[in-house]
């Protein structure tokens, strides 16, 4: 039997990740949302591939609505 808490991944939350990062979201914001650690999204990206697209996926809207938000206020 494991040790530690049981893990609080679902799969289903994949397709949530990327809209917590839509508005500029850091890591440290989305981990708040899903009620988890940074540490925790570090390692289910390291053992699930999908949550790992998600959270990619989510980074690089963070960094678009960034951009662009500095763009339309140069």
């Amino acid at each position: 039997m494991p040790a530690g808490r049981p893990t609080k991944y679902d799969p289903s939350i994949c397709a949530d990740v990327p809209a917590l990062f839509a508005n500029g979201e850091s890591k440290a914001e989305v981990a708040v949302a899903l009620g988890v650690t940074r540490q925790t999204l570090h390692n289910w990206a390291k053992a699930h591939p999908e949550f790992f697209d998600a959270m990619a996926w989510g980074e690089t809207l963070a960094e678009a609505w960034w951009l662009r938000l500095g763009r339309l206020n140069l």
